[in-house]
């Protein structure tokens, strides 16, 4: 203890400043690094269910372009199937009933890809709003602040296009 003091060092101030530090770092423990911890470690895991739901829009977005294909396919067949009754038919009952049958074909044909490009564009349009919506959400959890109504807008508009 000698030594110490020898050399301008108070014992009893060294040990006071050691548990002054102790508790500091205790506190800080508690009050800060607990709390900051907790923070990112919630933030984290917001992004990681953001990152989680684009991965099923967009797993949502590929079966419903593969139902609109087996849609479109099965139009066709249907479609392909309607001409051959009908130019059956046709040859049976004459020109006449040819050129009706196949008209009838035709409008039917017309109608079905209409319906399915109805039945798309409808899809899409759902999707692309959800997909809006889930990227306003998770564009507001990240900034933990909502945008004014224009801002929010053009900001989906913007992200919308690149889809």
């Amino acid at each position: 203890m000698e030594a110490i003091h020898s050399l301008g060092i108070d014992g009893r101030l060294l040990i006071a400043q050691i548990i002054n530090f102790i508790i500091l770092l205790l506190l800080l423990k508690k009050f800060l690094y607990g709390p900051l911890v907790g923070m990112l470690d919630r933030r984290s895991e917001t992004i990681k269910k953001s990152l989680e739901d684009a991965e099923k829009i967009e797993a949502e977005l590929l079966a419903t372009e593969e139902r609109n294909r087996e849609s479109l396919t099965e139009a066709q067949t249907e479609t392909k199937a309607i001409i051959a009754a009908a130019k059956k038919s046709a040859e049976e009952e004459g020109l006449k009933i040819i050129e009706s049958a196949n008209k009838k074909a035709l409008d039917q044909t017309k109608r079905a890809l209409q319906e399915i490009e109805e039945s798309k564009n409808q899809a899409k349009a759902e999707i692309k709003t959800e997909a809006a919506e889930l990227i306003t959400l998770a564009f507001e959890k990240i900034a933990e602040k909502k945008l004014d109504t224009a801002d929010d807008q053009k900001m989906v508009k913007n992200i919308l296009k690149e889809l």
